[in-house]
């Protein structure tokens, strides 16, 4: 699975730099949706199953879906938050709005979101899919 999960990181990685040299911004939402779509053809027999929350249910759960793996008699459940992350410019005075390395915005610990993500979870696991790229977004 961790082999598999790497490739589809590559592709999403790959789908994003395709897009922004086309003048195109995937949203979360887009990206998401295809990734689940394809794991949803490509998993089947690994026991995999998804539950996309609509956006009224992600601000009631923190999640926007529920992975769940079953293997036998074993099941497990991930409540998954994604956020779409964007480079981060360095906005100091002098800075002339330069790229910080390894730095990305998009992910604001202040809402509460988090929080709501873990005390919601029940008997999942939750946790957080990250779409970065090298490119923040287009201005249209």
């Amino acid at each position: 699975m961790q082999k598999y999960l790497r490739e589809l990181s590559g592709v999403i990685w790959r789908e994003q730099n395709n897009a922004y040299r086309e003048g195109l911004n995937l949203q979360e939402e887009t990206i998401t949706e295809c990734l689940l779509l394809q794991m949803a053809r490509d998993l089947p027999k690994a026991g995999f199953r998804v539950r996309l929350f609509t956006r009224e249910r992600e601000k009631d759960t923190g999640a926007d879906w529920v992975w769940f793996f079953k293997q036998g008699s074993c099941r497990i459940g991930f409540r998954v938050q994604a956020k779409k992350l964007y480079r981060r410019h360095d906005r100091r005075l002098g800075r002339t709005n330069q790229l910080m390395p390894g730095r990305y915005d998009g992910h604001v610990l202040k809402k509460g979101q988090t929080k709501t993500l873990i005390k919601r979870a029940g008997p999942n696991n939750p946790i957080y899919v990250f779409y970065n790229h090298d490119h923040g977004p287009v201005a249209v």
